[in-house]
């Protein structure tokens, strides 16, 4: 084994590792990117949102993203990345998948919100 070839650690594969390395290359990317917009423009929130929406579908590999503000009763889009156009405001209820993850506070994945929307 060469100086320069790290052991194997465990079952992990060096492939595994690679594509692990490359996983957190592209987070700290995206982070430090985001991080930039936010000390650029700190009284720009829209711009900060923005930002956080591309950067979360970037990472989630997702075709859009959508970030929301709390208000009462009220789900108010404050950001959006993306071709899959949806409402300014809905209500928050957990009948919707957003405010299912706001009441219950919980993280909820989802792999087709088409789908979802339809049950």
């Amino acid at each position: 084994m060469s100086p320069e070839t790290p052991p194997i650690v465990g079952d992990q594969s060096a492939e595994t590792l690679k594509r692990e390395l490359a996983e957190a290359k592209e987070q700290h990317t995206t982070f430090a990117e985001t991080l930039k917009v936010i000390s650029s423009s700190p009284m720009d929130p829209r711009g900060v949102f923005a930002a956080i929406a591309t950067s979360a579908a970037r990472l989630c590999d997702a075709y859009d993203a959508a970030i929301h503000r709390v208000d009462g009763n009220l789900l108010h889009l404050v950001a959006h990345h993306g071709p899959i156009p949806g409402p300014s405001t809905l209500p928050l209820t957990p009948g919707f998948v957003i405010g299912r993850a706001v009441v219950d506070q919980q993280t909820v994945h989802v792999c087709d919100a088409q789908t979802a929307a339809d049950q």
